[in-house]
């Protein structure tokens, strides 16, 4: 019966288009499709008009566009100083994004600032009702985290995986699709435009963390390693370790300016999905306010994928939801996708989507398709048909 569900799961997708459902041992309610906003239309445009331009930077993102919308950005988590967590008067030590349904990525520099216990809101913070908040109960930071101070600090392996108390699809929010996990990828390479970073504005005065914050977005475009190497990092910089974002809107004086938000997420939309985000990095370091503007550095996080997802299948973070009863093969998971265990002899993640690996189906930059009737380009990640 299983055999007969995947088959007509298949042909379903493959005539419709439809989302391929990962699993038949677990309620379909439990199964997210990841990187996805509903009801929003990408926003591509500067933050303010040259009469607004003047505004004084900040100690974090520079003009960046405040985020009023419940479930504009459903993954976007910030973790809290504990005794400030009141909708009022937060006080935010770090950044991170979700990627299931109980973890939040975040960087190892944020991660060595986090306790047990610390409280992590996740969806977009713009009213009391509009994010889902958990308490920290794990935080494991990537054993190979180093920092070398030359002419600038330059993080490597700046990655860390937290885990929070209870999953947050047991909240509605979850079931409205206000939170919800941001598609993960392990090559990034089709992630060079329609790029966002998320982070949050500093209240006046607030010069070290914690801060008094509001949440903000800022249009960004992926850069070569040249052109963040040309303001002076002097080849510091590893093509698998480090993204090089700039502010978009040059003109409206964007940019990053002693970035406070650690672990800050930028995220890219699919070049030919109608709304589909995946996770390119997270912030790892920048410039100060007397150079700025410039380039900010961020983590890339296809590179350390593999570990991400290793992190936490170990820690038996996958399943989030009990399956529902009935047989299953009796086969060992070595993989985690999204909140699913899975074999990866069998089967493979692709964005956040289980396929088998003796079916028609096959990956493309995060996106599954019927190799029989379609291809992956290589040249940009677009499916074409034969």
């Amino acid at each position: 019966m299983a055999g007969k569900s995947l088959i007509w799961n298949s042909l379903l997708w493959a005539l419709t288009g439809a989302t391929f459902l990962p699993s038949d041992n677990r309620p379909w309610k439990s199964y997210k499709k990841c990187g996805y906003r509903t009801g929003f239309e990408t926003i591509d445009e500067p933050a303010f008009s040259p009469s607004e331009s003047g505004r004084k930077p900040n100690t974090k993102i520079y003009n960046g566009r405040g985020i009023f919308t419940k479930g504009e950005w459903p993954w976007f988590a910030s973790i809290l100083e504990s005794g400030t967590e009141s909708f009022i008067d937060p006080r935010v030590k770090c950044m991170g994004v979700l990627i299931n349904c109980n973890t939040v990525l975040t960087t190892a520099a944020c991660g060595k600032t986090v306790s047990k216990g610390d409280q992590v809101k996740i969806g977009s913070p713009v009213a009391e009702n509009s994010t889902v908040d958990r308490k920290v109960s794990q935080v494991v930071i990537h054993p190979g985290f180093t920092t070398t101070h030359k002419e600038h600090t330059v993080h490597y392996n700046n990655v860390a995986v937290l885990f929070v108390d209870s999953p947050v699809s047991d909240d509605i929010l979850y079931e409205e699709n206000m939170v919800s996990p941001v598609c993960m990828t392990e090559d990034a390479s089709f992630l060079t435009s329609k790029c966002w970073a998320l982070g949050v504005t500093t209240s006046p005065g607030s010069t070290s963390p914690p801060y008094l914050s509001t949440a903000v977005q800022l249009d960004v475009e992926r850069q070569s390693l040249k052109y963040c190497n040309a303001f002076g990092y002097g080849g510091e910089l590893d093509k698998d370790q480090h993204a090089c974002i700039k502010a978009k809107w040059s003109s409206e004086n964007q940019g990053f300016c002693n970035l406070a938000d650690n672990g800050a997420p930028v995220v890219c939309k699919r070049d030919n999905s109608q709304n589909e985000f995946f996770l390119l990095g997270m912030y790892s370091f920048s410039e100060g306010c007397t150079t700025f503007p410039r380039p900010a550095i961020f983590q890339k996080t296809d590179f350390l994928d593999e570990w991400i997802q290793k992190t936490i299948l170990k820690n038996q973070k996958c399943s989030c939801v009990p399956p529902r009863p009935g047989p299953r093969l009796d086969v060992q998971p070595d993989m985690c996708c999204l909140n699913f265990a899975y074999n990866s002899g069998m089967k493979e993640c692709c964005g956040g989507k289980l396929i088998e690996r003796d079916s028609s189906l096959e990956c493309c930059s995060g996106v599954p398709y019927d190799s029989n009737s379609h291809r992956c380009s290589s040249n940009d990640g677009s499916i074409v048909k034969l």
